[in-house]
């Protein structure tokens, strides 16, 4: 049998499953190739967006800086929030204006100046550009771009309300792509990332009391947890670090227009251009650089703006008081600068004030007031009068006379906040424009009122006579001479006893008994610390030929009386005369011994023209207690006789009379808020506090003068007695000043110049300097660093 081997056939189709894996693979890697293609398209597109994202965001940032250098590059601009002018937009948005020089005549067009375009190259004020995307479109515009957000801006910045919030104009760039910015400036915000050193002496305490190292953000009650160490504060950068010291993160990101990690600005002299001066640099030194020394403060040259204009000298004289008069404990003394020199003569020879601004600081005490104060007295007929009247009277009851007691007063105050001490110091003054008349039982004594200077027997028929005072403050009553005195911080004291302790009525009457006109005691006289009415002058001659005497007086020259009558007195201004000419202006001059010598340091002059413009001034003004004045001014009601009279007169001391009484008194005094015809804010309208004054109500109203004339009646008596001088007690001469110049009204200290206890550290304290002490009106007391200056 016949067998076949077989044969082995593969199956078909290996091929075609290989070529179709092939396939796929290469399928699979085209599809990897073309995903990875359009990744990398896609990429590089987006890449492409984002360098032309930051392209548009460098031009933006390059158009911003632009325009910040182009609008307040120039050293004379000025940047302010635009909220300052419309509350509605944010306080990010930020506007430049030109600069506006100061004008001694006020600035009448910068009101209208900021609210309108720059128009020329003058710095006067107007409004430059907003630094915004907005103010390239229009440059022009004074209204500030809003804030909110529409299809034609790009929000910049979003906080809880429209008015944080940022916006800006979008500007389309050439191509593909837009931009908007604004420039917010980070100097109008507080930096609160500043730590506070412990300060070691009491000059570090006080200086930081001036002007601290950080600002107290802590204190709002929201951020009372932004508390932290002085390494904390240097790793303070952002904002976002502060966040980390809150509870709520949110708070700090609230108030990004308020508060700041940084803030800077340039110190650029606005008016002029360039770098502003290191006044603390100049000031150390111990000659003032030859560039300030002639130097005027706000004219910022030699040449002044007006003759107020103060010196650099005075501030760098200022400054050196924390080296020189500063010390614990130390005492002032009186100061004064080169050349200074407070009286000039008229075209006429009179001895008037020299306002001028001093190359210098002035040290000085000041007179604050300067009074007189009158009362009457009635006792029997001294001497042959007591015969004489009865017998000219024909009346033997008349046997009594009534006398008048003037009693000068001067107030002294110390300004500063240390004690000062002055030696021999004398005002003087004369020319009182005061008149009287007489009253008995109702019936005249006089024709016509009688000056003062009239009451005596040499000058009765005169009116040309200079009816002088000059006091020596003591605190001795009576003593030859003053010594020294010493004033507390804030202290105003009375000077207002003529005659020691113990002197009776022999040792005071008729001071111009001798009939002698150049040895009238008021001359050369020592005033004592505190007031007492009794201790004044004491006159007789209360009837002179030279007005007239009315029929009831007898044709006597003194003023004779019942123990039944009644007794009053009216008064009024009246001017002297001198050279045959009316009086027109009442003055005072001070002196006092400086470094051994006799020289002055003061000069008031308070003038009035004619006596009906003076009767004017008096009259306009109504006093807060007395109410308005008219004159003649009449006693409310008339005294008995017995009210005046003085017992046993001739054997009781002075200071224990209780005959006198008080019915008028002339003042020339600081005016106040509470005690004055023309109540001030005293250091916001009027200075209290300068040695030179030269007043003129010819040519100003009363109000606008630092000073005031008054004639003013006293009324009542005893503890009810309203207009009278106060004083602590009897045994304290401290007198009430500032608000009032009574107990009710006033305050018994009231410092208004820091002397400094360290280096000045800002231009705020230099408010203490009292660069208004040039006598040149107006003349308040603080005049730098305050926004009423």
């Amino acid at each position: 049998m016949i067998r076949s081997t077989p044969h082995y056939h593969p199956e078909n189709g290996f091929t075609l499953v290989a070529s179709v894996s092939m396939m796929i693979l290469l399928m699979l890697i085209a599809l990897t190739i073309l995903s990875l293609s359009t990744i990398e398209l896609r990429s590089s597109r987006q890449t492409e967006a984002m360098q032309e994202a930051k392209a548009n965001a460098r031009l933006s940032l390059m158009l911003a800086i632009g325009q910040l250098q182009k609008a307040a590059g120039p050293d004379q601009r000025i940047t302010a929030s635009g909220n300052l002018i419309d509350t509605r937009v944010s306080k990010g948005i930020t506007g430049v204006w030109e600069s506006y020089p100061l004008d001694p005549n006020d600035l009448p067009d910068l009101a209208s100046a900021k609210k309108r375009s720059r128009s020329d190259q003058a710095n006067n004020g107007e409004h430059i550009q907003w630094l915004t995307s907005e103010s390239p479109g229009n440059p022009a515009s004074t209204t500030p771009p809003s804030s909110q957000n529409n299809p034609r801006r790009t929000q910049l910045l979003t906080l809880e309300t429209a008015q944080k919030s940022l916006a800006a104009k979008t500007i389309t760039f050439p191509g593909n792509g837009a931009g908007a910015w604004a420039t917010i400036d980070e100097g109008l915000k507080t930096r609160y990332n500043l730590a506070k050193s412990n300060a070691n002496t009491d000059e570090l305490i006080i200086a930081q009391l001036r002007s601290p190292e950080k600002n107290g953000v802590e204190s709002i009650d929201a951020l009372a947890g932004l508390q932290y160490s002085a390494t904390e504060s240097n790793r303070l950068a952002t904002t976002a670090q502060g966040e980390l010291l809150v509870a709520d993160k949110n708070l700090l990101a609230a108030r990004f227009h308020d508060l700041t990690t940084w803030s800077a600005g340039l110190h650029t002299n606005v008016v002029d251009g360039g770098l502003k001066s290191d006044l603390s640099l100049a000031f150390e030194q111990a000659t003032l650089p030859t560039t300030l020394s002639k130097r005027r403060v706000y004219s910022n040259n030699d040449t002044p703006h007006t003759p107020s204009d103060p010196y650099f000298s005075a501030l760098a004289d200022y400054y050196r008081l924390s080296k020189t008069q500063a010390k614990p404990g130390q005492t002032l003394n009186i100061a004064l600068p080169m050349g200074y020199s407070p009286t000039t003569k008229d075209h006429s020879g009179n001895v008037i004030p020299n306002p001028q601004a001093h190359e210098g600081q002035i040290i000085s005490p000041v007179v604050t007031r300067v009074n007189i104060v009158f009362s009457l007295v009635g006792r029997e007929a001294h001497g042959h009068w007591a015969h004489t009247v009865t017998r000219r009277t024909r009346d033997s009851n008349r046997r009594y006379m009534v006398y008048l007691i003037y009693t000068p007063v001067v107030t002294l105050y110390n300004p500063y906040t240390q004690p000062i001490t002055v030696n021999n110091l004398k005002t003087t003054f004369r020319y009182l424009p005061l008149a009287f008349k007489f009253y008995r039982s109702g019936k005249a004594q006089n024709l016509n009122p009688v000056l003062l200077s009239q009451m005596h027997v040499s000058s009765q028929n005169r009116t040309d006579w200079e009816d002088a005072f000059s006091c020596t403050l003591s605190d001795t009553a009576g003593s030859s001479s003053s010594g020294s005195l010493e004033l507390m911080p804030g202290e105003a004291r009375v000077f207002g006893v003529s005659h020691k302790a113990g002197t009776r009525w022999g040792s005071m009457i008729n001071y111009l008994w001798q009939n002698d006109l150049d040895k009238s005691k008021t001359i050369n006289m020592t005033s004592g610390a505190g007031f007492n009415y009794n201790s004044g002058f004491i006159v007789d001659w209360l009837v002179p030929s030279g007005p007239g005497r009315a029929p009831d007086s007898h044709g006597l020259g003194v003023f004779g009386a019942r123990g039944d009558d009644t007794i009053n007195v009216s008064f009024e201004p009246r001017i002297p005369t001198r050279n045959g000419q009316p009086m027109d202006s009442f003055g005072m001059n001070i002196s006092a011994n400086v470094a051994g010598k006799t020289t002055e340091i003061g000069s008031y002059r308070y003038k009035y023209g004619t006596i009906d413009r003076l009767v004017e001034a008096m009259q306009g003004g109504s006093h807060p207690t007395l109410g308005p004045i008219t004159y003649p001014v009449h006693r409310e009601k008339a005294w008995n006789f017995n009210e005046i009279y003085q017992t046993n007169v001739a054997t009781t001391p002075v200071e224990k009379w209780t005959g006198p009484k008080q019915f008028a008194i002339f003042t020339l005094a600081s005016r106040t808020s509470k005690d004055s015809l023309y109540p001030t804010q005293a250091g916001k309208h009027a200075s209290f506090a300068q040695p030179i004054l030269d007043m003129d109500i010819t040519k100003a109203h009363p109000a606008q003068m630092p000073m005031e004339l008054s004639f003013l009646p006293i009324k009542g008596q005893g503890a009810n007695t309203v207009g009278s001088i106060d004083v602590f007690s009897a045994n304290d001469p401290r007198s009430f000043f500032y608000s009032g110049w009574s107990a009710q009204n006033g305050f018994l200290h009231h410092p208004v110049y820091q002397i400094p206890r360290a280096p000045l550290t800002n231009l705020a304290d230099l408010r203490h300097a009292n660069l208004a002490s040039s006598g040149h009106l107006p003349a308040p007391t603080f005049t730098v660093g305050e926004s009423l200056a």
